[in-house]
């Protein structure tokens, strides 16, 4: 295509204006020492769209002009070639710019340069279409071949000596050519290394003729090289020669400063003991080759990524880590969730900085390859679950001992339901969270008499959420919600306790689920994750906020299986309990415990209704009541409200501690609950024994005992009442001997007041 319609199709394309083009042409080329009126600049804009020649030799006769004019038009550097190609085919051979000067001054001198011409004339002189400059001395000229100098494409520059001859090239190749040689030129991405070995020519780099022929730059720079200069990060680095084999010849020197100046790995020679290996050049030894090789050494993505990472831990982060988009990703995220900030993330050869501190911001403002990310915080799912515990009393939790209820009211809308759900099964997993006790009403005997008028309810028992027997542990759950966690996913999550002790019913057996001994594999993660939900942590990562994330990010609820992911798992099996199972056993309680537990909860009805209405009683400064049960009994009893109204039943629960003993099942000696064994007494489970009297003979104790309810829990409206019971120290004197005769004389005393005061109440 003519370079008229070229140019003209090229500034309907870009939509300029010849007016403003000729005003930025005339900026730039004032920088370059040369100034042009703007109209002389405009008429020739306007003579190029035609294709007139005087406009070509304008604008196309000097390199450095065409460039300037094809820059501001934005043309690819890949697509310039054809612009100077068409507008060369419009001017003489001696109008067109030099594209290339060759400096063989220095080279070999008389008939030993007949040997090289075939090599450079089809390496170098044919293969550049446009003009070319030899530098040669005296005594080469006589032995160039004529392939090397075709007519009118050719200038031969004869000098005296190689000095000359270097100054000559520097001086023709001012104007923008490329310079081919065995010295060092400046600026680097003009200079294409020469050097002979035997009656070869070697170029660096090695395609640099042929890039250049093609009108493109001699070096691949992106666009952000120099702005990884290393002087910006590493300003007190002293200079240092780089080794010997770096730099002995021009070739090896010209890939070293490019290497250097494009931010291209270097490696080199590590001589071990045994053997050698090959290490990368690090980023302070790259600044110290740069400084002392005169040019502005650039580190390679990774080192400077790494470098900006370095500095951001230096000034302070919570959390430093490396990774892809994915793993940047899960860090916002966490953040978002409550995560520790400010976190420095490195992708690639990026510092992502999040929620940067004032001081981080002002270090690291500026830099290449930082970015900034500001995310609003919310509390994670881990201290929201840590905060309702802490505000809701230990009683209210008895009537949602799962939390589900709980769950439900924080979390109306189901947004963040796996993330409290993974945060309830780990931090009930490991015992982390503590309810509080609720201020004790000091109305006690209302509440406690309100709730005997009624009538006797079904007996229940509460157990115990989780507790070791051989060494396992055992969670304790009632039918119904062993049921319900087997029709869920998350197999894991079955023996998860509660937070307050669950109620059993006769309706609703016991059932035991004890962690299985399972071999964990890969084949086990990849076959049976579609049957798990979380990735749970052990004890040593519930402390670690990053850990404990990674885990929730990672888990089978939100990530599709993959080989990714058996491979971490892999790695990182023993910091989770990915391959937790558990057995689930029934323990069946037989009807005689409810039988026995129905009695005493009878007995104990009648003597709470007696002593509320005629014991003497006291409250103490928490507001617990203290309640004479008679015979050296003490009642202690707590009473506390709570949000929730019940539907104004009356439940009774014992507290059914987990008593076991040692017992043979035909293959080992396990341990059982006690009401598994023929012959065991069915209630001991829900009685202590008491020491109410304490007689003391030389070195013999005797102890009158009385059974009691280790615990009873009363419930009825929004009122919840914990009874315990202890024996008077009134009675034992601590268990510390004392006077028969003080003794009886107290116990006289006593006996004699309540006996006026039975007397005193039968009367009314």
């Amino acid at each position: 295509m003519a370079i008229g319609e070229r140019f003209t199709a090229l500034l309907e394309a870009r939509g300029v204006k010849q007016a403003a083009l000729a005003a930025q042409y005339r900026e730039h080329a004032l920088k370059r020492g040369r100034e042009f009126a703007q109209d002389t600049i405009e008429s020739h804009i306007s003579r190029l769209k035609k294709g007139e020649p005087v406009a070509v030799r304008f604008f196309f006769a000097d390199l450095t002009d065409a460039r300037d004019l094809l820059a501001l038009l934005a043309v690819p550097e890949e697509e310039r070639g054809a612009y100077v190609r068409d507008a060369n085919a419009l001017l003489s051979p001696e109008e067109r710019p030099l594209r290339a000067v060759v400096d063989l001054s220095d080279s070999v001198q008389g008939r030993a340069l007949v040997g090289l011409c075939d090599e450079l004339a089809d390496k170098i002189v044919l293969a550049i279409p446009e003009r070319v400059a030899l530098v040669v001395t005296e005594a080469q000229r006589q032995y160039l071949l004529p392939r090397c100098t075709p007519e009118g494409r050719v200038q031969v520059e004869i000098v005296a000596n190689a000095e000359q001859g270097w100054v000559r090239t520097q001086k023709l190749a001012a104007d923008g050519a490329v310079v081919v040689s065995a010295r060092r030129f400046d600026p680097l991405f003009r200079w294409i290394a020469f050097q002979q070995s035997g009656q070869e020519v070697e170029l660096e780099p090695s395609d640099g003729i042929v890039r250049c022929a093609m009108g493109k730059s001699i070096d691949d720079a992106r666009v952000d090289v120099l702005r990884r200069r290393l002087e910006v990060l590493l300003s007190d680095v002293a200079p240092s020669q780089p080794p010997q084999e770096l730099v002995m010849t021009p070739c090896a020197l010209r890939w070293l400063l490019a290497a250097l100046a494009l931010g291209l790995p270097i490696k080199v020679q590590s001589r071990g003991y045994y053997d050698r290996t090959e290490v990368n050049v690090d980023e302070k030894t790259r600044a110290a080759w740069g400084k002392a090789l005169n040019i502005g050494a650039v580190a390679t993505e990774e080192q400077w990524g790494g470098a900006l990472l370095a500095r951001a831990m230096e000034v302070g982060v919570t959390v430093a880590a490396s990774g892809g988009e994915g793993d940047l990703a899960s860090h916002r995220a966490r953040v978002v969730r409550g995560g520790s900030t400010p976190r420095a993330i490195l992708v690639g050869g990026e510092v992502h900085l999040i929620n940067a501190s004032a001081e981080l911001r002002t270090k690291m403002q500026g830099l290449h390859g930082v970015r900034f990310h500001d995310e609003e915080q919310r509390l994670s799912g881990f201290k929201r679950i840590e905060e309702l515990v802490a505000t809701t009393p230990w009683k209210a939790w008895l009537d949602d001992p799962y939390m589900d209820a709980a769950i439900e009211r924080i979390d109306p809308d189901r947004k963040d339901r796996d993330e409290l759900e993974f945060a309830r099964a780990s931090l009930l997993l490991h015992g982390k969270l503590h309810a509080t006790e609720a201020p004790c009403s000091r109305e006690w005997r209302a509440t406690l008499t309100e709730i005997l008028r009624s009538e006797l309810p079904p007996v229940g028992v509460r157990v115990p959420p989780r507790l070791t027997v051989d060494g396992k542990v055992v969670t304790l759950l009632p039918e119904a919600e062993s049921v319900r966690r087997s029709s869920q996913r998350g197999v894991e999550l079955h023996g998860v306790p509660a937070l307050a002790p669950p109620r059993i019913v006769r309706e609703s057996p016991l059932h035991m689920l004890k962690r299985a001994d399972q071999a964990i594999n890969d084949y086990l993660w990849e076959q049976g994750c579609q049957e798990r939900r979380f990735l749970l942590p052990t004890v040593s990562t519930m402390e670690d906020f990053d850990w404990l994330y990674l885990l929730f990010d990672s888990s089978p609820a939100r990530v599709v299986p993959s080989r990714d992911k058996v491979i971490w798992w892999s790695a990182n099996q023993k910091r989770h309990l990915l391959g937790l199972a558990w057995e689930k056993a029934p323990l069946p309680t037989p009807a005689r415990f409810w039988h026995e537990a129905d009695e005493t909860l009878a007995a104990l009805w009648m003597a709470l209704r007696r002593a509320a209405r005629h014991a003497d009683a006291t409250t103490l400064h928490d507001g617990t009541g203290m309640l004479e049960m008679g015979g050296g009994v003490l009642a202690l009893i707590k009473v506390a409200h709570v949000r929730a109204a019940g539907d104004g039943r009356v439940e009774a629960d014992f507290l059914r501690e987990p008593r076991t003993v040692q017992g043979f099942d035909g293959r080992e000696h396990r341990s059982m609950w006690s009401d598994e064994l023929p012959g065991a007494r069915p209630i001991a489970s829900i009685l202590q024994g008491i020491s109410t009297r304490v007689a003391v003979t030389g070195h013999y104790k005797t102890r009158i005992m009385a059974e009691v309810p280790t615990q009873v829990f009363l419930a009825k409206g929004t009122a919840r009442v914990t009874i315990t019971f202890k024996a008077t120290t009134w009675e034992t004197f601590g268990e510390h001997p004392m006077r028969p005769e003080f003794g009886a004389a107290v116990a006289g005393v006593l006996h004699a007041e309540d006996d006026a005061r039975r007397n005193d109440d039968d009367d009314d």
